[in-house]
């Protein structure tokens, strides 16, 4: 994908039950050029073995009508 794009997480996407370094549900790395948008999803017991569990995000985001737990 192009590194530029924002990452957008939306209509009822459920993230669950997954393992990563870093951000083990979500992980978005733009470094200022990819906000991540997170809306009406839910993103639950993740797991990271570094940091951010649930959500990782190294950028601007916005989260709204979601549920982040358990991570």
């Amino acid at each position: 994908t192009n590194p530029t794009t924002p990452l957008v997480i939306d209509q009822g996407s459920v993230i669950a039950n997954n393992t990563g370094r870093e951000g083990g549900g979500v992980h978005s790395s733009g470094g200022g050029r990819r906000p991540l948008t997170i809306a009406n999803s839910t993103i639950r017991n993740n797991t990271a073995t570094d940091t951010g569990g649930g959500v990782f995000n190294n950028d601007t985001g916005d989260i709204a009508d979601s549920v982040i737990s358990g991570n």
